[in-house]
């Protein structure tokens, strides 16, 4: 069976048979940059850490007018999207998406930083499934 092609701007990503990036070491660099994410959770954790100490009690503000009400509403939505691309690839790769999802709810885009550090590679969850004992 020919591997499945997905349009990727003017060049074609080839996907494996669980979804993943194959024939371009390059195009799995750049769906895989852990430096990247590891410098963006470190800003803006610590930028974080900074507002809740000098306002711990400034969640408030999503309730003082209607802009700060569509924010929030947008924050969700975008929670939504990174919660149905986490479990799918959770159940691609083998992972437990639920203590993800729960940590993401106090701790927003942090605990979905954290799980793209720490989430299995393509070549480790690869191995785990071909390691795994037959079951039946």
């Amino acid at each position: 069976m020919p591997p499945k092609v997905a349009p990727l701007g003017s060049r074609r990503l080839y996907l494996g048979r669980h979804g993943e990036a194959v024939g371009r070491p390059h195009l799995r660099r750049m769906l895989d940059n852990r430096p990247l994410v590891a410098s963006v959770l470190l800003g803006f954790s610590a930028f974080t850490a900074w507002v809740i100490a000098r306002d711990p009690g400034g969640f408030t503000i999503f309730l003082r007018d209607p802009w700060s009400a569509q924010f929030l509403g947008d924050l969700t939505i975008s929670m939504l999207i990174s919660w149905s691309l986490l479990a799918r690839e959770a159940k691609r790769t083998g992972a437990r998406i639920w203590p993800w999802v729960l940590a993401s709810i106090p701790l927003g885009s942090i605990a979905v930083l954290v799980y793209l550090l720490v989430r299995p590679s393509e070549d480790r969850a690869r191995a785990g499934r071909i390691a795994e004992p037959a079951r039946g």
